[in-house]
C-alpha cells in the first residue's frame, strides 16, 4: 500500500484542486470587483486545504496527506451534490446557496490540521475557517445556515477520513446530541 499511496497523492492533489475550482465554474475562485473582506475570504478558502497539504509534506506524513485528499473531494462532491438536489436561491438572488462550498473547503482544512496536527495550529486555522464563514454571509452570498451547514458537512467527513499523527496526544471537543459538549483525550502510537 504504501508504494500505491504517493502515487494516489500525486493523483488526487490536481483533481482535488480542479473540483474545487469547478464549483464555482459560474465565477472565479477569488472574486473581482468585490469588497476585500469577500478577496481576503476566497484566498484563506483556498489556502486552509493547502496549508494542510504543506503541513503533510513538512512532516513527511504521507498517510496524512492521502486522509487530507480523501476528507476534502468527499467534501466538496456532498457539497456540490447537496447544492444541485437543494438549489437554495442565496440572499443576493443567485442559485446553490446551501451548504456554502467556501466554507466546507475552508473547514475541510481547518479541521484535517486539528485532527492531525493537533490544537496549537488547529485553533487558527478554525478561526481562519470562521472569517471565511463570516465572510460569505457579509458579502450577502449565504445565510447563516449555509455556512453553518457548509463547516458541520466537513466536520462531519474529517471525522470520517482524518485521524491524529501517530506518537500524538489529541483533544477533541464533540458534540453531544441534546447540547453541550464532551472533551475526548487520546495517546496514538
Amino acid at each position: 500500500m504504501s508504494l500505491f499511496q504517493p502515487r494516489l497523492s500525486r493523483f488526487l492533489l490536481p483533481f482535488c484542486l480542479l473540483f474545487l475550482a469547478s464549483q464555482n465554474s459560474h465565477a472565479a475562485i477569488i472574486s473581482s470587483g468585490t469588497s476585500d473582506t469577500e478577496r481576503a475570504g476566497d484566498v484563506v478558502m483556498l489556502a486552509l486545504p493547502l496549508t494542510g497539504l504543506a503541513m503533510s509534506y513538512a512532516n513527511s506524513d504521507s498517510a496524512g496527506r492521502i486522509q487530507l485528499l480523501k476528507s476534502a473531494f468527499t467534501t466538496a462532491a456532498i457539497t456540490s451534490i447537496v447544492k444541485v438536489v437543494v438549489n437554495k436561491e442565496r440572499p443576493n438572488g443567485g442559485d446553490y446557496s446551501f451548504p456554502s462550498g467556501h466554507s466546507s473547503a475552508a473547514f475541510a482544512g481547518a479541521s484535517f490540521i486539528q485532527t492531525r496536527y493537533g490544537w496549537q495550529w488547529g485553533a487558527p486555522a478554525y478561526a481562519a475557517a470562521t472569517f471565511v464563514a463570516w465572510s460569505r454571509v457579509d458579502a450577502n452570498k449565504h445565510y447563516v445556515e449555509d455556512v453553518l451547514a457548509g463547516a458541520a458537512l466537513a466536520l462531519l467527513v474529517n471525522r470520517r477520513f482524518v485521524t491524529p499523527k501517530l506518537g500524538k496526544i489529541a483533544l477533541n471537543a464533540l458534540p453531544v446530541l441534546g447540547g453541550g459538549y464532551q472533551l475526548k483525550a487520546s495517546l496514538h502510537w
